[in-house]
């Protein structure tokens, strides 16, 4: 039996999809700021810029050089906000 009607066949969802589930209820866990890696974020934009902008989002995205490395909260700030 193929591996997508099996998951079908027992009402499972695919392994990358609950990954990504998993991570982004970490990145929301981290931006709380009693997480003890609330630390680890960047500062957060001020709402007098957020508020002009097409896209509000409240902390600034992460760009790198490479693409060949990228921690978690650079994929979570790029991806989950």
């Amino acid at each position: 039996m193929l591996y997508s009607s099996m998951l079908l066949h027992v009402n499972l969802d695919l392994l990358a999809a609950h990954r990504e589930d998993l991570s982004r209820c970490l990145f929301r866990d981290i931006m709380d700021p009693a997480s003890c890696l609330h630390s680890l974020l960047p500062p957060p934009r001020s709402i007098a810029i957020t508020s002009r902008l097409r896209s509000s989002q409240i902390l600034p995205k992460v760009y790198t050089c490479t693409k060949h490395y990228c921690s978690f909260i650079q994929y979570g700030l790029n991806h989950y906000q």
